[in-house]
């Protein structure tokens, strides 16, 4: 944001400010007229402006008034030019001023155009958000509070019915949310909107009897003891509904089991789940940490499993501490010290609340007004006052933790927090650096390091060196972890070969990992699904997810990275993104920070950069346009021909390139060149893997490719194939030749394929097949003239005789042989 826009803050007590500091204007009408102009859309007729604040003035005089109220008004705001005056009307420059009560307004209006598409109780996701974020510039309930009789009364009026129309919406949105986090499920979110629903109405029976509900099927018993006491207060001199009264008696018998204590606060502690599996290490740095105090900060990639790991770590205590847990959700980064007020006020007792300094209150009062509720020495009407105490909040909280930890020892648990607020995680960190951690207990703090804002690596990175801080990183399932988790899912253990395709794709996220075997349950063999495994919704949205925070940059480099393919040079994908390089590397090192790519072992010369998840690169495979495919694949040719490294990798770049390129014909000559560099290195793998290839291309550029270019290749692949005692591809070529000749009607194909199919025969022991089909070949060879292939055939024979002990024939057959080589 500008640091120059003038901010007006109306949603609660009036707040003018610029550059983070506020700025008072002294007189009272002046204000006024400020704050009256601010929650306007439209420009003001100065008429109407002069009948709203001097009524009883005549139309000179109320203009001339007008005049000097505008000429204070800018004396003092000399900074910003926030006036704008065009004929008879007046604005102000919503350019340079925000208003929340105008952003308040705006979003009422989308969020009514938009109720025709959103079900009763719940919303669209859209419709969710803005609701969210209008509820959230809400301060109080007071509208211009310091309005009274004696201002102008066509001010008074619009002042109420503003102020009506407002708290309308809001109380309307907050039900809106109360009742969309009930259907959906998320009882954890619908106490925080029951909250401040019953701070504004706290007799309505409807809400309370929710209230109730809800905390009971969250097992929050510690809360729900607290909330039935403040019924009964609420009620002491009121009759209390008998509906409400059967509720608060039948959940109190559910809140009264004493063996409940875990499930105190923990959302879903009692959920049941998939199998947990390894994380030792983890487990022992938290008990570690717990038992020694201090914080921790757990982060790992989205569907790593950290929100598990907690559960499982406090599952797994024989001593209960003392637990604050709140988990975060989207928009609490936009208001102060929510994620500890929220966490705090599900497990203080009111006596604790009460035993808080009084000054310490009253800073805690603005950003917690619930408060009031336990302490009598707190005032509605001292809110705006107790705002100018908020630099005591770090003492305030420091010394909360103090009274949850004095009676037994005490576990802070924050969740989701790369959607935290900073000033909760800035407290946080200054309790632990400021005081002795036995004082205060441990937190621990666990966040998806691809969400966190560059704030909260900053702030980390600031406290590396604290002793009383560690760092626990989630790291990837190990092969033996994905075969266990693998054996629970689906009910069989899979082999080392299946292990090691699952680590592959999954890149042992166990979210990815659990999305996978669900498409595959029921397979008995999972490597069918290697080379044509489609993705499903579910692990579309996965992996959606896991990109979402990707800027347009990375997104692009991801992107050019995955027409590279599985693994990849950085000085070669860096040239087919258009970037400086200065940022092309920050970003380039940011994917890797959000573990989506990672380093591997590219040739046996050097590093090059490799896809942490295959389903990833799968993901985005898929969806690039195949028009900006086309350019990348030729534009990765271009990059890798001029980096004159034509070694038997780089080969295979090439020819994989041309052929996603449908530049065939280009393709087809660098497999046969990556093959028969394979040949003399003597890699069998890589000769089959290149010949292989440009045989499946044979077929396509059919044409194209000539008679003499398709022997060359049966012929070169055969001859080493057969060296190597690969016989499995030896019948594989043959096959192919004898179809292709045929095809073809190139005897020399044929008479090729025909030669070689004896020898095996001979070699399977079937030697009069193998003769006579030799007969027959080389009749036909010596009819179309086929010298070198009439050579060939004519040894074999001699070979096979040889091995018949025909061995007068043999020499007749290596005569004839060694007179046509004459």
């Amino acid at each position: 944001m500008n640091s120059d826009v003038l901010t007006v803050s109306l949603l609660g007590p009036p707040l003018v400010s610029l550059r983070g500091k506020t700025i008072e204007i002294r007189r009272k009408k002046v204000r006024f007229l400020f704050y009256y102009l601010a929650a306007q859309n439209q420009p003001v007729n100065r008429e109407a402006l002069v009948n709203l604040f001097w009524p009883d003035d005549t139309e000179v005089v109320g203009r001339k008034n007008l005049r000097e109220a505008l000429s204070n008004l800018r004396s003092s705001i000399p900074a910003v030019d926030f006036l704008s005056l065009r004929g008879d009307t007046i604005s102000l420059n919503h350019e340079v001023v925000t208003s929340d009560i105008r952003e308040f307004e705006k979003i009422v209006l989308q969020v009514r155009q938009n109720l025709d598409i959103s079900q009763p109780g719940a919303f669209t996701e859209p419709v969710y958000l803005k609701i969210r974020e209008a509820i959230a510039l809400w301060r109080s309930p007071a509208f211009i509070p310091e309005v009274s009789s004696t201002d102008p009364d066509p001010f008074q009026s619009w002042v109420i019915e503003k102020g009506e129309a407002i708290d309308y919406w809001h109380q309307l949105m907050l039900e809106w949310m109360v009742d969309h986090s009930i259907v959906s499920g998320n009882l954890n979110e619908a106490v925080n909107w029951l909250s401040q629903t019953l701070l504004l109405d706290p007799l309505n029976t409807e809400y309370n009897i929710y209230m109730l509900n809800c905390l009971r099927d969250m097992q929050a018993y510690s809360e729900l003891h607290h909330f039935c006491d403040r019924l009964e207060e609420l009620y002491h001199s009121a009759h209390m509904p008998a509906v409400l009264r059967e509720t608060v008696e039948r959940v109190k018998e559910v809140a009264n089991d004493p063996v409940l204590e875990r499930s105190l606060v923990w959302k879903d502690l009692s959920k049941s789940e998939v199998h947990f599996t390894g994380r030792n290490n983890e487990m022992a740095l938290l008990k570690k940490r717990l038992y020694n105090n201090g914080m921790v900060f757990v982060q790992g990639e989205l569907g790593s499993g950290k929100s598990r790991l907690l559960k499982q770590f406090y599952l797994s205590l024989e001593v209960i501490p003392r637990l604050v847990y709140y988990q975060c959700l989207p928009g609490d980064e936009k208001i102060p010290y929510h994620a500890l007020i929220e966490g705090m006020k599900k497990i203080i007792s009111a006596a604790e609340w009460r035993e808080l300094n009084p000054l310490f209150a009253r800073a805690l009062f603005p950003y917690f007004p619930e408060l009031s509720d336990f302490r009598q020495d707190l005032k509605a009407e001292e809110f705006a006052n107790c705002l100018q105490l908020s630099h005591l909040l770090p003492e305030t909280f420091y010394s909360l933790f103090t009274l949850l930890a004095r009676q037994r020892k005490c576990l802070y648990v924050l969740d989701d927090a790369h959607w935290c607020d900073p000033e909760s995680i800035d407290v946080l960190l200054f309790i632990h650096k400021k005081g002795g951690p036995e004082e205060i207990g441990t937190a621990i703090v666990a966040f998806c390091n691809q969400c966190a804002p560059e704030w909260l690596t900053n702030q980390l990175s600031s406290f590396a060196v604290e002793r009383s801080i560690d760092f626990c990183s989630i790291l990837p399932l190990t092969p033996e972890e994905i075969g266990e988790l693998t054996f629970y899912q689906v009910g069989r253990k899979p082999s080392a070969e299946e292990k090691n395709w699952l680590l592959f794709e999954s890149g042992g996220n166990p979210a990815l990992l659990i999305g996978l075997l669900t498409q595959l349950r029921g397979s008995e063999d999972f490597l069918f699904y290697k080379d044509n495994f489609q993705l499903t919704d579910e692990l579309r949205d996965r992996i959606k997810k896991l990109l979402h925070s990707l800027n347009p940059v990375q997104r692009e480099i991801l992107t050019a990275a995955a027409v590279m393919g599985e693994q990849f040079q950085v000085d070669q994908l860096r040239y087919l993104v258009d970037l400086p390089m200065k940022q092309f590397i920050r970003e380039l090192g940011n994917l890797q920070q959000k573990q989506l790519l990672r380093t591997c072992r590219f040739t046996p010369q050097g590093e090059g950069l490799e896809f942490c998840h295959g389903l990833v690169l799968r993901y985005l495979e898929e969806e690039i346009p195949a028009q900006q495919k086309w350019l990348y694949h030729n534009r990765a040719v271009e990059t890798l021909k001029s980096s004159g490294n034509f070694q038997i990798e780089n080969l295979f770049s090439i020819a994989r390139h041309l052929h996603l390129a449908n530049r065939n014909v280009e393709a087809f000559d660098y497999w046969m060149e990556a093959g028969e560099l394979a040949v003399r290195v003597g890699k069998p793998d890589l000769v089959n893997r290149a010949f292989g290839q440009a045989l499946a291309l044979a077929d396509i550029v059919y044409e194209q490719c000539t008679d003499e270019a398709y022997y060359h290749l049966v012929r070169t692949w055969s001859d080493f194939a057969f060296d190597v005692g690969d016989m499995s591809a030896v019948v594989q070529i043959y096959q192919h030749a004898r179809m292709v000749g045929q095809a073809r009607r190139n005897p020399r194909i044929q008479g090729f394929a025909e030669s070689g199919f004896a020898l095996l025969q001979s070699l399977s022991g079937h030697h009069d097949f193998a003769m006579q089909s030799l007969e027959q070949c080389i009749a036909a060879l010596a009819r179309a003239g086929e010298k070198e292939e009439l050579v060939r055939s004519y040894g074999i024979r001699g070979v096979l005789k040889t091995l018949n002990g025909d061995f007068w024939g043999a020499q007749s057959d290596y005569q004839i042989v060694h007179r046509m080589f004459a």
